[in-house]
């Protein structure tokens, strides 16, 4: 569900950013992540089974794409000047993925705890454990696809995989259950 809306509703609040709703949804429909997407739907529910060299392929695919990503954070670090850092663009970003993202998530287990009881604990405790993981470094993908400032993203992104380094292990030693 995450990346379903990273990849849609994220994409497109980004794109607005920059773009007006027209130009925003032609940008998020050129995205061959949703048309892939979709294939693997059909193929899931076609039954379509795929050979073990097909699986080969992904799963080095999976390596590649994290590398493409590390790379992509690297350069937009390397262009970042120093001496102009958006502290305000840091403090937001932060404020939104390290409080108001776990309190959002929090409610949204207290409510189904409550109301719903859809899920167990240790649906739960994934919850919780996405609530805190660092950024994504699909922003700078999205930065730079958008030419919205891929080295501020980056910086974001790397910085905040530092605080998570020790963000997490507070967080899962207060909230996730054993």
């Amino acid at each position: 569900g995450f990346m379903i809306f990273q990849f849609s509703m994220g994409f497109y609040i980004a794109a607005r950013g920059k773009n007006g709703f027209r130009e925003s949804i032609l940008k998020l429909i050129r995205l061959p992540v949703l048309y892939m997407f979709a294939v693997g739907i059909a193929c899931n529910l076609l039954n379509i089974q795929f050979g073990a060299s097909i699986e080969t392929i992904t799963e080095g695919g999976k390596g590649a794409y994290s590398l493409l990503g590390m790379m992509m954070i690297g350069m937009a670090l390397a262009s970042l000047r120093w001496d102009a850092l958006d502290y305000a663009f840091l403090t937001c970003t932060f404020f939104a993925k390290f409080v108001v993202w776990p309190m959002l998530i929090f409610g949204l287990i207290w409510l189904d705890r409550s109301l719903w009881q859809i899920f167990d604990e240790t649906i739960y405790d994934i919850m919780m454990l996405m609530a805190f993981v660092p950024l994504a470094a699909n922003i700078v993908a999205f930065a730079t696809e958008l030419k919205t400032h891929p080295d501020k993203a980056a910086l974001a992104v790397f910085l905040s995989t530092l605080f998570a380094l020790f963000y997490i292990p507070v967080m899962v030693a207060l909230f996730v259950v054993d």
